[in-house]
């Protein structure tokens, strides 16, 4: 029983993608759960979670993505400070949406 419970969390592993439209809490219980529960067999490092986090990015993340990438080969980022760069990142992209819409929003003539 144990066996086949690590074969699917670790089928889930390989297998785990961010959503375009989730959050980045919610893919972070996610994974966090997959991680833990894979813990009981096999060992996950913090650069594996780092790389595997990066990896499963949406599209529209793949700029940041990459620079996540080179930032965590030049200094080892520890997990939680690479969601909360992320976080920080998201939060920015919000703003930038938020300002573009209202610049685009045409004010009815009168």
């Amino acid at each position: 029983m144990k066996r086949s419970k690590i074969d699917l969390l670790h089928s889930q592993y390989e297998e785990f993608y961010m959503n375009e439209n989730e959050t980045i809490d919610k893919m972070l219980t996610h994974f966090t759960k997959i991680t833990n529960g894979l813990s009981l067999g096999v060992k996950i490092d913090n650069d594996q979670k780092v790389r595997k986090d990066t990896r499963a990015l949406p599209k529209s993340w793949k700029v940041k993505g990459t620079t996540l990438k080179d930032l965590n080969y030049k200094e080892k980022l520890n997990f939680f400070g690479f969601i909360e760069n992320r976080k920080t990142h998201k939060m920015v992209r919000n703003v930038r949406v938020k300002k573009c819409y209202k610049r685009r929003r045409v004010l009815p003539s009168k």
